[in-house]
């Protein structure tokens, strides 16, 4: 009696994973889970070609910028609302090949995810608009996965500038830039992850009054895979690999708890709570992170040695939700320092997007992610482009 009780309660137990395991398949292949990634060890039979590498091996963090991209690689990137195509050329940048001289008229493009074109095949990002609009070439120069503006100037300094280019156009986004290489808020954040602490990646920090430089923190490691850093036992690693509901389990972290930021405290909440709307990158970032984050900025426009600049302000789909947002930070030191710079410098644009808000921005953004849509990258796109051409059209 014992003894088919056990036998009843494994097969119980059997039915209920493949239960689990049909239903998550279901769900991963309508892109219900907010994570829906193929598990490793069926990636040559669903990613539908053998030229197609999952996700988890798009990145790299061996760089003294930080995050980049393995060279000549092509990724699958499947969400809940978008499926996208990443491809990489010969250096790494999401972008077709590059040849180092050319006499065409042509733009670096730095940046982060946004600029990257996350969620978005190629032909649909707003890279892709302005090329088509200015009849230029834009090469992509930017990178998801914890970008900030000390990033990009290492990218300018050390690898994009080597290309023949006519201008810049740096793309902005305050909902992170001031944190993402800030070391003050860094040492904050490794006492919630500590995963963080052997990222390989550069923070500023204040050499004195007036300069600012920056470290790679001695605990950091270089990796050829971003993911190598999650460390695994090795039962999560054999559901990982092997379980479609691997996508539920970590849909379930990733909705519960995440890091937030009010300006001041770094802290962990709930996702979906109040407590998310606490910080805004246009109202709150600290006096210190502003100075840095312009004091680099002035440092990338030395280093075009007297090219045309254009940096872009990104707004968050909060920040679009504040009608005062724009009265409370048109005096903020960021601000107030770009649009002078705008006025003095005639080879500096600045272009606030807040400003070209519509009255449907909910179709700018993704449903299931805060990253622009198709829709969001035509209109930045349309907007960039309609900028860089007055501009052009002055300087002629």
């Amino acid at each position: 009696m014992i003894k088919n009780r056990f036998l009843f309660l494994i097969f119980y137990i059997i039915f209920l994973i493949i239960l689990v395991e049909i239903i998550s398949f279901i769900f991963t292949k309508n892109r219900l889970f907010i994570i829906n990634h193929t598990p490793t060890n069926y990636h040559k039979i669903f990613l539908n070609t053998s030229s197609l590498k999952p996700l988890d091996e798009y990145w790299t963090e061996k760089e003294e910028w930080g995050a980049w991209h393995k060279n000549n690689i092509q990724v699958k990137h499947v969400s809940s609302c978008f499926e996208a195509i990443y491809s990489t050329n010969s250096i790494g940048a999401r972008d077709n090949e590059f040849k180092k001289k050319s006499t065409e008229k042509r733009f670096i493009l730095l940046g982060d995810s946004f600029a990257e074109g996350f969620g978005i095949n190629k032909e649909k990002t707003f890279e892709a608009i302005i090329e088509e609009k200015l009849d230029i070439e834009v090469m992509n120069f930017a990178s998801s996965y914890d970008l900030g503006p000390l990033s990009y100037f290492l990218i300018y300094k050390n690898l994009a500038r080597d290309y023949s280019h006519d201008g810049l156009i740096i793309l902005f986004l305050p909902d992170n830039d001031f944190l993402d290489n800030d070391y003050e808020f860094f040492l904050e954040k490794i006492k919630y992850d500590n995963n963080e602490v052997t990222r390989y990646r550069p923070y500023f920090y204040k050499k004195d009054e007036e300069n600012y430089s920056y470290i790679i923190p001695e605990e950091a490691i270089k990796r050829e895979t971003v993911q190598s850093k999650i460390k695994r036992n090795p039962l999560h690693s054999f559901i990982y690999n092997n379980f479609w509901f691997s996508n539920a389990i970590k849909s379930i972290i990733h909705y519960r708890k995440i890091i937030t930021y009010d300006g001041t405290n770094i802290k962990q909440v709930y996702e979906h709570s109040s407590d998310l709307e606490s910080y805004s990158g246009y109202l709150n970032p600290t006096n210190e992170q502003q100075k840095a984050v312009v004091y680099i900025i002035r440092k990338i426009i030395e280093l075009t040695e007297g090219r045309d600049v254009f940096l872009i302000s990104i707004p968050s789909f909060t920040d679009f939700q504040n009608p005062f947002l724009k009265k409370e930070y048109d005096k903020s030191f960021w601000s107030t320092q770009f649009r002078n710079m705008h006025q003095n410098n005639e080879k500096f644009t600045f272009i606030d997007l807040y400003d070209h808000k519509k009255e449907n921005y909910e179709d700018l953004f993704f449903s299931c992610d805060p990253h622009w849509s198709e829709n969001g990258n035509e209109w930045a796109g349309d907007i960039i482009s309609n900028g860089i051409d007055i501009h052009l059209q002055k300087s002629r």
